[in-house]
């Protein structure tokens, strides 16, 4: 039998109905369902697998995005010197108040330089006075010996003649060199006199202008060679221009010429700029300084009588090179022992090839070498720097390395 459509709707309608609600209860439970799992799943920690390369950034496991960028840098090597050779600044602070501590000095070179036995070293001395030549408000009217301003100078005896010349450049090969150098550092004429610069104490900025005049004949040409490493030693009882950049000091604009704020060759970055700006980014280099040491107390007592005080820029320069920060007053039996020893073992470091990378590694970098090399690198977390097992002559470096930004 054949039902119409409106009795079979009559006799199952109520169960289709039912059927309906069912179905409509259950796709709206499972849709539910799913919304709350995906919802639990979206508040969980997520692991982000893009690279840097293509998209500049990471992120760490936690889900917390870090942005890092992968950049290679090159470099290359030339010919010339290998691995163990230095040149050696010493900024002589050579105001009136420092004649003992410049003979400490002179008295404790031997042992420096022996303890460099086997590293080809270059010394030369240059002063912390760079008064042009007729500022004699800035000079001082005791000054006696004549403004180096980043030149190289010689013993004392030459002060009347011949002050400044790279033939003062002082090497393992120099005929007495030990007195040599006590006649340059001590600045006392074989007649007695002791010769004094300028009271405006300005080691950083003298270090710049010897850096600028690196290949002018009458400034320090031949002393920076291309591939030795470079140490600088500053020698004060006072800091940059006496007393830093400290504005207490600067207030009375009738005090000393050295009571005035820093020009821009005064700051320590600049001194850091202008070596990697003129050496490039293979130059291993550090800054020593022999000083009062801030907060020593001890040592400011005895060094004040003699108008000195805190190195605090210097002590700075220093930190931001690993250089050493010794005391000026721990002088021993008056030659400086401890502190030309660290000095000395420090100065062996700065002899190995380096590299020095534009950003900190967030990573232990990638090196290749052409043509191949057996070269080694060792490099410390937290540093801008690749220290080399030997100098690769002839050779170009590539460095691949991922950074923070």
């Amino acid at each position: 039998m054949k039902l119409h459509e409106s009795q079979f709707q009559g006799l199952w309608g109520p169960y289709f109905m039912k059927l309906k609600t069912i179905f409509i209860r259950a796709i709206a439970v499972s849709f539910i369902t799913m919304m709350i799992g995906f919802i639990a799943n979206c508040a969980q920690p997520v692991s982000f697998q893009q690279t840097a390369a293509s998209l500049g950034s990471t992120a760490s496991s936690t889900g917390t995005p870090s942005q890092y960028t992968t950049t290679t840098q090159s470099f290359s090597f030339g010919s010339g010197q290998t691995s163990g050779a230095v040149d050696i600044l010493i900024v002589d602070d050579n105001s009136g108040s420092m004649q003992a501590d410049e003979q400490h000095l002179a008295t404790g070179f031997n042992n420096f330089i022996s303890d460099l036995a086997g590293v080809d070293w270059q010394i030369a001395v240059t002063t912390t006075d760079v008064c042009a030549d007729t500022d004699y408000a800035c000079r001082g009217g005791s000054a006696t010996f004549p403004p180096a301003r980043g030149r190289l100078i010689g013993p004392a005896d030459s002060a009347s003649t011949t002050p400044f010349g790279t033939q003062y450049i002082m090497k393992p090969s120099t005929p007495n060199v030990a007195t040599v150098f006590a006649d340059t550092i001590n600045r006392v004429t074989t007649s007695g006199q002791f010769l004094i610069g300028s009271g405006d104490e300005r080691a950083i900025y003298a270090a710049n202008l010897t850096i600028a005049g690196n290949n002018d004949p009458s400034v320090a040409q031949g002393l920076f060679r291309a591939n030795a490493g470079l140490a600088i030693l500053i020698l004060s009882n006072e800091d940059e221009r006496s007393c830093g950049n400290d504005p207490t000091c600067h207030n009375d604009p009738t005090n000393a010429p050295q009571y005035q704020p820093f020009a821009p060759d005064d700051y320590p970055q600049s001194l850091i700029t202008s070596i990697k700006t003129t050496f490039g980014a293979t130059k291993n280099f550090a800054v020593h300084s022999l000083i009062v040491k801030p907060g020593d107390t001890s040592c400011f007592g005895m060094e004040s009588a003699n108008a000195g005080d805190y190195g605090d820029t210097y002590a700075t320069l220093t930190q931001m090179t690993g250089g050493i920060l010794a005391s000026l007053c721990d002088y021993g039996t008056g030659q400086y022992t401890q502190e030309l020893s660290a000095i000395s073992q420090s100065i062996r470091n700065t002899s190995q090839p380096v590299i020095n990378l534009d950003h900190v590694p967030a990573e232990e970098p990638a090196i290749t070498f052409n043509p191949p090399s057996n070269v080694t690198f060792t490099w410390a977390p937290g540093s801008d720097q690749l220290v080399l097992s030997s100098y690769p002559a002839n050779t170009s470096v590539n460095v691949t390395y991922k950074y923070e930004n």
